[in-house]
């Protein structure tokens, strides 16, 4: 097993030291599955990054106002008396490095503002396109067939084990067989569906990001002319596992054909994506 060393990365075995986000992306996308279906493991691996993002802001910080050494608690409250305001603004601004902090989407709130002045200096006007989406995860055909070869996946993996009692259920078969097999189960067994697909979040998450970024630039570019553009995935409950707050700008001057879609667009390239499930 890896042993983690926020300095230097983490240790895996016979393969040296991996930098944290490899190493997360190795737990999450293993044969097993068992790191994703931990109840706790997103927390602890969100723990992770932010405490080495924060170790790195802070060393920054500490270097650039303080010194080389580390400062004690005396020396920081010395700093801060002496200047609150300025001392406050100077932290809060560094910790717009830090994904998830007041200053980080302020700084993405103000990115997107400017986007938007520019826009409209130039003569463009406000946004004409704002688009939410939600993944509908258990209504994806393709969705349902990446879970079902993972989860074939899965039971080859725990079938291959010394001790397993699943040995002979699998013999002779290929991984090929057990998907087909899973996915004829899972278009047949509402349920199995529903609790195999959020047992792979992981599969969701990719799917639609993917999916997400391939309409835009197959749908909405070329069929509305759109260029600029801003849009993020958020996580609430009653929206599924992801969706997608997307604002765009609709070019004038783009030709318009006298069909929704351009001549070359066509829609079976939506139908036809494939996710590695592998590293």
């Amino acid at each position: 097993m890896s042993q983690p060393n926020l300095k230097y990365g983490f240790e895996w075995e016979g393969k040296g030291v991996i930098e944290l986000k490899a190493w997360l992306r190795r737990l999450i996308n293993h044969r097993s599955n068992r790191y994703v279906e931990h109840p706790s493991f997103v927390f602890h691996a969100g723990n992770l990054i932010q405490r080495k993002i924060s170790k790195s802001v802070s060393t920054q910080y500490v270097k650039k106002y303080i010194g080389e050494d580390d400062p004690t608690v005396s020396e920081l409250l010395e700093m801060s008396e002496h200047d609150k305001k300025k001392f406050c603004q100077s932290v809060h601004s560094w910790t717009s490095q830090i994904q998830g902090t007041d200053a980080y989407w302020g700084d993405v709130r103000r990115h997107c503002e400017a986007c938007i002045r520019h826009n409209i200096i130039r003569g463009r006007g406000l946004p004409s396109f704002f688009i939410t989406s939600s993944c509908a995860e258990f209504h994806h055909p393709a969705l349902s067939r990446l879970v079902a070869e993972a989860v074939a996946c899965e039971k080859l993996h725990v079938a291959s084990q010394q001790d397993s009692q699943d040995q002979n259920l699998f013999e002779g078969r290929t991984w090929e067989d057990v998907s087909v097999d899973e996915y004829t189960r899972m278009n047949t067994d509402d349920k199995y569906r529903r609790r195999m697909i959020l047992n792979h979040p992981q599969i969701t998450v990719k799917f639609f990001e993917l999916r997400t970024r391939q309409y835009i630039a197959a749908v909405l570019q070329p069929a509305w002319g759109i260029r600029d553009y801003f849009f993020r995935f958020e996580f609430a409950e009653g929206r599924g596992q992801v969706f997608c707050t997307f604002v765009g700008f609709f070019f004038v001057s783009h030709p318009l054909s006298t069909s929704l879609f351009p001549p070359s667009f066509s829609l079976s390239s939506l139908f036809s994506l494939s996710l590695p499930l592998s590293l």
